[in-house]
């Protein structure tokens, strides 16, 4: 009798530890619920986005995914310590704070998503399939290694509340917005001086810092970040500082070196949070790396790394994933910018196709796809092809996002390019100054992305005739890119080609072979596509002539040993460019340039 009521007893205590574990996984109604729904696809769909339908079912099918995952585990977590008695309290409370963050996150970027404007609807899909992943909260060897909660936990809990906000913005696209929120909500952190929050605070300042172009700041939030999170045990922390810092420092400022170092703490940071190949945290990460190396020139070893990310991401995710699709754009691009044109294609084909299937045809994800695309068959030669889809490119960022994104700069500097190649001179100007226009008053006259616009119009200048304006503008690309980048950036060549073709249009062939020289010095040792090397050394070329001729003029007594040099030099980079335009397509022009000059007196023997 006794032990058969001490059964009951105890079957009827389980049943009530049940219902309440059932009780505690069921909260998370009060943050995603058909209420909230509703609201998130009226905002959404207020918008009038063309793609905002597709966004609002994509965003609800990811939250109620998150929802269910959530729930899951917080029943299970409940169910492990009071139920089957595997976890301790302490395992439990670590595992509830994990959680709650989690649900922190889902209710910002809710409310965020829900009041969505055109900059937002863009970004929302891929915000919400961004979400952090709940499994951390179930793995006792991460729940051990958190930091130690903070006594003051409701006052902790609205700093984090503030913080999602914030993430929600950066993730959303409102950057200006959440700039501001993140520097009071860093001010409450510091008032706390809970180290893990502190941490936080920082890293998110400093994510947002690096969107508005405030690199250095970014750095330094950043690096404060990383080393508070590492001596406070904030693991995740610890990792997105770190390979933030490896993608601000290596790629955005363009010191790859120290950026690659930084990589090195962001593996530690995986390794010890336990994150294997397999992760989908590490691919992320590698897809930065990759950006640095590609960045520093080393294209072999970044297309590397990109392709290794990817097959995690494919394995992880599917074939029609929307990140699937960023990592093929991103792989295509570095493709096509080594020459590897029939493998660009392929990838970034099947990038269009996942994004015009996951977020619409009007998206401007579909625009990066189409431009890159474009850019493969500009550099095939296939231009009447590429004007066709930079045009169409052109018109989506401009309905999606207005006539004065720097986005649509980007897309107008694009086609002024290719204009300018294909002689029409007068539009590709136009458009180039549009975009130099939108992109000064978007992201201030010193931003790296400015000197693209004032190197086409300072080209069209040169080829209209227009020389002083024309050096003026390489210049200010030059002095732009110099304080970006420094000295010995192969994104310096192009600026230093333009001067000398200047000089050459003075009669400054002294100067045009300074300039020409270190140029193809930066183009040789930054394994720049072989057409743009191909370009500086025949500008080489033709200023070694040049030089010699005016050095005979003015009575110069070189003898005829330097003559014969100079003229050999000359004819050896000329070959070495005609080799190149005479294997790529498009380069007619430029190959019937060469020709000519391989037959005038300078290579044939004199100057």
């Amino acid at each position: 009798m006794g032990v058969g009521a001490f059964a009951l007893g105890s079957r009827l205590q389980r049943e009530r530890a049940l219902a309440a574990c059932a009780a505690e996984g069921a909260s998370v109604g009060a943050t995603w619920n058909s209420d909230a729904e509703s609201r998130l696809r009226e905002g959404l769909l207020a918008t009038a986005a063309p793609y905002a339908q597709i966004a609002a079912d994509r965003v609800s099918a990811s939250f109620s995914s998150q929802a269910s995952a959530w729930s899951s585990a917080r029943v299970r977590a409940c169910q492990r310590a009071r139920v089957d008695g595997e976890w301790d309290d302490d395992t439990l409370d670590r595992a509830t704070w994990c959680l709650e963050d989690r649900r922190l996150e889902l209710e910002a970027l809710v409310e965020e998503l829900s009041r969505a404007d055109a900059t937002i609807v863009q970004n929302a899909a891929t915000a919400a399939v961004g979400l952090s992943s709940i499994t951390p909260c179930l793995d006792p060897l991460r729940l051990a290694a958190m930091p130690a909660l903070p006594s003051d936990r409701d006052a902790v809990l609205e700093v984090k509340r503030a913080l999602w906000r914030v993430g929600a913005q950066r993730a959303a696209g409102a950057y200006a917005t959440g700039l501001e929120e993140a520097r009071d909500a860093l001010a409450r952190a510091e008032a706390l001086s809970w180290a893990p929050l502190v941490a936080t605070a920082r890293w998110r300042l400093g994510s947002l810092l690096y969107h508005t172009g405030a690199y250095a700041e970014a750095e330094r939030a950043l690096e404060d970040a990383f080393f508070l999170a590492r001596e406070s045990g904030a693991q995740e922390v610890e990792f997105e500082a770190a390979t933030r810092l490896t993608y601000t420092i290596g790629y955005l400022m363009a010191r790859h070196d120290d950026g690659l170092r930084w990589r090195r703490h962001a593996d530690i940071a995986l390794t010890l949070m336990g994150e294997d190949e397999t992760s989908l945290r590490r691919a992320t990460h590698m897809h930065r790396v990759a950006t640095v190396y590609y960045a520093k020139g080393a294209f072999a070893e970044a297309e590397a790394i990109s392709e290794r990310a990817l097959a995690t991401q494919l394995e992880a995710l599917g074939a029609e994933h929307p990140d699937v699709a960023s990592a093929l754009n991103n792989l295509g691009s570095m493709q096509y910018a080594t020459g590897a044109y029939d493998r660009a294609r392929v990838h970034l084909s099947r990038a269009l196709a996942i994004y015009e299937e996951t977020l619409g045809p009007q998206h401007p994800h579909v625009a990066d796809a189409l431009i890159n695309l474009a850019n493969v068959n500009y550099f095939e030669g296939s231009y009447e092809e590429a004007k066709t889809l930079y045009r169409r490119a052109l018109v989506i960022h401009e309905r999606a996002l207005g006539e004065s994104h720097a986005r649509v700069a980007e897309s107008l500097n694009n086609l002024a390019e290719l204009l300018r190649l294909t002689g029409e001179y007068a539009e590709s100007k136009a458009l180039a100054e549009r975009a130099l226009e939108i992109f000064e008053r978007a992201l201030g006259p010193k931003h790296p992305s400015v000197a693209e616009p004032l190197l086409n119009v300072a080209t069209v200048s040169a080829l209209t005739g227009d020389h002083a304006r024309a050096r003026n503008l390489y210049e200010r690309a030059l002095a732009i890119q110099q304080e970006a980048y420094g000295d010995e950036h192969v994104a310096l060549a192009h600026a230093l080609t333009g001067l000398a073709e200047v000089a050459l249009a003075q009669a400054r062939p002294g100067d045009a072979v300074t300039l020409a020289e270190r140029a193809a010095k930066l183009r040789e040792s930054g394994e720049a596509p072989p057409e743009q090397l191909a370009d500086t050394r025949f500008v080489l070329a033709r200023a070694l002539c040049e030089r010699g001729s005016a050095e005979a003029k003015a009575g110069a007594k070189a003898s005829a040993k330097a003559d014969a040099s100079a003229g050999a030099r000359a004819r050896a980079l000329a070959q070495e460019a005609r080799a190149v335009y005479q294997a790529a397509k498009g380069k007619e022009r430029a190959l019937a340039e060469v020709d000519v000059f391989l037959a005038s007196d300078c290579v044939a023997g004199g100057t």
